[in-house]
């Protein structure tokens, strides 16, 4: 049989069909490779990944696909690539550098593949300057999945966005991983945005190392969720939630760095800033907190902390500034329990709400606790396995030696830079090593650094001693700006704020104010010493601004000669409201004019303090004119109770009102020579008080009440107690028991 040849254009052919099979499968050689715009290598991002995925790269260098001005709807996933490696190494970036001119998108529409972009398996893949935008609104809407162990990845300048109406889940985390390893993962310089987390990563029997999250900007319900990820970095970042967490780490241990953060959750239940559970270092390789800002954490009603480790071992809390103003009273801008070898330094820790500023659930945890500012608007300043009211307590303990507790005057609530010079350079330079630079990058000052998150200078030096004005010609224009001015700058020497004559319409914030004491006490006086002439009023209308003078853990502050007022008509109209360890305030010769007349409600009280420790607290030679209540004072009820102390209402008249003194929860308190006109439920009411007290001298006169005019309830003491020389007068016909004094238990 004969052969049959094949003639040239036979051959030729062949060899083309063959040339081009090898084409189709060829390995990427090393090189730039174009997606989308004119000509490009690659239609679409995923036919770019498609063709990636099953030739790799050739292993000679580098492979880029730089991606054209456009949008690029699809979904894909990156797996293992064949010869990649830190040589090798791929990546994806926008051919005008400019992350909003090329967008990644694709609507995701369930559980099962819940990712724009997935990274399954691949390593030394770089994501640059591009948007990734996950545009479903379902309950599913993850843009990044990290699947299989996928180490040495990178997403640097891009925008990774989510659904804006996603809720604290998981399924909807912008960067995702769960039970695979992930180390050396690396998110610098990204904008994060709209997600249930910003990052959800989370190893469930695999431990990853050496994650970095660094100059990214974070928002979303929660910022990040991390557990088991050692060695974590995390710097530089902006991150502003919205739920319960602005860092959450879990079982994260050795050399964790969290640093140079700005972090914010505003939110309407409880939150905390950082947050670490059984994160350990060792004796080597230790945590360290450092030069955050943590600002306006959860909501008014609910426990919201700051920092808050739980059984963590080997944890360095470096010069961090927290500010937090909505708690319950179990909040704490510090809180620490379990765990040991924490370190606490050089930080500036401010509740100004009626919790603490540091909490040590025992005395073991905290190694080292010092150089630091405390303040709290509370009763207690901090817990070291016992409560302490204030600085001097927590020293008799020895902790907080050389620590400071005063109002640092911030900027803003959210701006914490402080402008008092009382803190200026009360640091110990000792770590400066660690932290030789603060949150801006302005270096620590080498001999005396400033505590918190901000190197500062403060713009005025001196404080206050002597006589000072209020009005048009004085040296403030108004209460507030004076109290503005003494609590950034502080006195040295007994204060006399004369007023000039007028109507003042304020409302007033006062906190401790920095030097005050009992000898160098403030006070703020009619010029003309005459009450009737200066009128400082207000209109409250609900619970939030529901005082004219709000004492905010203020001390030895006095009010003397004046008028003040709350012209409410409505539920609110509270006068003076006295909150936290607000002691050693007096209030003389002035006239207190109440919101509205006299009905059982602690809302349109005249001066008001529940469940507060306003110790030595003195009301003498005033006149009480409508309100609900003229004086309302309440220790603390708890177990053992914790009551006010050292109360003195003496020589004041009281017009009608539904009680004119009651107080609950008091001790060593002497209520005498007062002219009490008339009352509904009582003109003394005593609850729960202990011995000694004394009552005497006081004349009373009902002509509207059935009830007991002097009235003992539970009072109960070692000491004896004391009602004397009292004149009551009952002029009210009833067809029940007029009584003048009752006790009862």
């Amino acid at each position: 049989m004969k052969k049959k040849h094949l003639s040239l254009k036979h051959v030729v052919i062949i060899g083309i069909i063959l040339l081009s099979t090898v084409n189709l499968n060829a390995q990427l050689t090393t090189g730039t490779y174009t997606i989308g715009g004119t000509s490009p290598d690659y239609a679409t991002v995923v036919a770019a990944v498609s063709e990636l995925n099953t030739n790799g790269i050739a292993g000679d260098g580098p492979v880029v696909f730089t991606i054209a001005d456009g949008t690029y709807d699809g979904q894909f996933a990156i797996n293992a690539i064949t010869n990649a490696s830190s040589v090798n190494t791929i990546t994806f970036s926008s051919a005008s550098e400019d992350s909003t001119k090329v967008t990644i998108m694709y609507a995701t529409s369930g559980s099962s593949n819940n990712y724009v972009l997935q990274l399954n398996g691949c390593d030394y893949v770089t994501f640059k300057q591009v948007r990734i935008y996950n545009y479903a609104t379902t309950s599913y809407n993850r843009v990044v999945e990290l699947n299989g162990t996928s180490t040495n990845n990178q997403f640097l300048n891009c925008e990774i966005i989510g659904y804006s109406g996603a809720t604290a889940s998981s399924n909807q985390a912008l960067i995702y991983a769960y039970g695979d390893v992930i180390d050396n993962l690396t998110v610098e310089n990204c904008f994060i945005q709209s997600g249930g987390y910003g990052f959800y990563l989370e190893g469930i029997g695999t431990v990853s190392s050496n994650l970095k999250v660094k100059g990214n900007s974070i928002a979303s319900k929660n910022g990040m969720y991390l557990k088991n990820q050692n060695r974590c970095q995390i710097e530089s970042n902006t991150i502003n939630a919205t739920y319960t967490y602005g860092i959450e780490l879990r079982e994260c241990h050795y050399n964790i760095l969290i640093s140079k953060n700005t972090i914010k959750v505003e939110s309407t239940v409880g939150a905390n800033g950082i947050y670490l559970n059984a994160c350990d270092g060792n004796i080597v390789d230790k945590g360290l907190i450092s030069n955050n800002s943590i600002v306006d954490i959860g909501s008014t009603g609910y426990s919201n902390y700051g920092v808050y480790l739980t059984g963590s071992d080997y944890q360095r809390i470096y010069h961090n500034s927290v500010h937090l103003i909505s708690s319950n009273l179990s909040g704490s801008s510090m809180y620490v329990t379990g765990g040991s070898n924490v370190e606490i330094l050089n930080n500036n820790l401010v509740n100004s709400t009626l919790s603490y500023a540091l909490y040590a659930a025992t005395a073991d945890i905290v190694s080292s606790s010092n150089y630091n500012n405390l303040y709290s608007g509370g009763n207690f300043l901090a817990y070291w396995g016992q409560n302490s009211h204030d600085l001097s307590e927590l020293q008799a303990i020895g902790k907080d030696v050389n620590s400071t507790a005063y109002y640092p005057s911030f900027v803003s609530n959210t701006d914490l830079r402080p402008l008092t010079n009382w803190i200026n350079g009360t640091a110990t330079n000792t770590i400066i090593g660690l932290v030789a630079d603060d949150l801006n990058g302005t270096a620590r000052n080498a001999g005396t650094p400033d505590v918190g998150a901000f190197e500062f200078t403060p713009g005025n030096l001196n404080s206050y001693s002597g006589t000072l004005t209020i009005g048009a010609s004085g040296d403030f224009n108004s209460f507030a700006e004076a109290v503005d001015s003494l609590k950034k700058l502080g006195v040295t020497g007994p204060v006399t704020i004369l007023v000039d004559d007028g109507t003042y319409p304020e409302q007033i914030i006062i906190p401790e104010i920095p030097g005050a004491s009992a000898t160098n006490r403030i006070t703020f006086q009619s010029v003309s010493s005459d009450s009737t002439k200066v009128t400082l009023a207000a209109n409250s209308t609900s619970t939030s601004d529901n005082y004219v003078v709000y004492f905010a853990g203020a001390d030895y502050i006095t009010f003397s000669k004046l008028k003040l007022a709350n012209s409410s008509t409505g539920t609110y109209g509270r006068v003076i409201n006295l909150v936290g360890h607000s002691h050693d305030v007096t209030f003389e010769n002035n006239i207190f004019i109440g919101a509205g007349s006299e009905y059982s409600n602690n809302d349109r009280t005249v001066i008001y303090s529940g469940g507060q420790q306003a110790d030595n607290l003195t009301i003498q030679q005033n006149v009480f004119t409508n309100g609900s209540r003229h004086v309302v004072i309440a220790g603390i009820d708890a177990s053992p109770d914790i009551p006010v102390e050292g109360l003195t209402v003496s020589n004041n008249i009281f017009n009608k009102a539904d009680y004119n003194v009651a107080v609950d929860y008091g001790k060593n308190l002497n209520i005498s020579q007062n002219q009490i006109n008339d009352f509904l439920s009582g003109a003394i009411y005593l609850y729960y008080c202990e011995n000694p007290f004394v009552i005497e001298k006081n004349k009373i006169k009902s002509t509207s009440s059935d009830d007991q005019s002097i009235r003992i309830e539970n009072c109960i003491g070692a000491e004896g107690a004391k009602i004397a020389n009292n004149f009551i007068t009952i002029s009210y016909s009833s067809s029940y028991s007029l009584l003048g004094i009752w006790l009862n238990n």
